[in-house]
């Protein structure tokens, strides 16, 4: 059984640890603390305004699902890989250019969604990902997809790539025939 708990940040304690799920309803800032929750396996925290993540984020390795959606990040912190049992991630509408160089550590990520960012290219990390089936990178400033992962990209069946910038023509795309389901806007 699932439960979901409204949490003022005044009151954050150890009695928390224990929780299967939280969900953060009303901040601007995660504590630095965060990372203490080690039983946690899905965090969603949605819409809050979030400019950052703490570097003890890493520490929730027993973490499952997190939607991160509809904030302001930059960046990830270093330690975010560390999400070592992460099978579900919601990056969408932030400001992300760049992923951390060990993202694709996160051998168990199966659902990636990075649309509405500030991506202009393919992380090639995305390549190490050998458990990702789905991947969505809508809305990103993205102009083409590197040969090679392009390739990676053949153990998914789900790749969304409408509404970037990208101008490569169909026929470079044609090892992407087994795909289930693949848009590119091309005009």
């Amino acid at each position: 059984m699932s439960f979901y708990l409204l949490i003022p940040f005044s009151t954050f304690s150890e009695s928390l640890i224990h929780c299967n799920r939280v969900w953060f309803v009303v901040a601007a800032v995660l504590p630095p603390d965060i990372g203490n929750l080690t039983s946690l396996t899905q965090l969603w925290l949605i819409d809050l305004q979030l400019d950052t993540l703490p570097s003890s984020i890493g520490r929730l390795t027993r973490l499952q699902k997190l939607s991160v959606r509809s904030n302001r990040l930059l960046f990830l912190p270093p330690t975010f890989p560390d999400l070592v049992s992460l099978q579900w991630l919601n990056l969408c509408e932030n400001c992300l250019a760049e992923l951390p160089d060990r993202f694709g550590a996160l051998k168990h990520l199966a659902f990636l969604n990075l649309d509405s960012n500030r991506l202009t290219s393919v992380p090639e990390c995305l390549g190490s990902l050998r458990g990702l089936t789905s991947l969505s990178l809508r809305k990103n400033r993205i102009r083409a997809v590197p040969e090679k992962l392009v390739a990676a990209f053949a153990r998914l069946s789900k790749v969304d790539l409408r509404d970037t910038e990208i101008d490569v023509p169909p026929e470079q795309w044609k090892v992407v025939d087994f795909l289930v389901f693949i848009t590119i806007n091309l005009g």
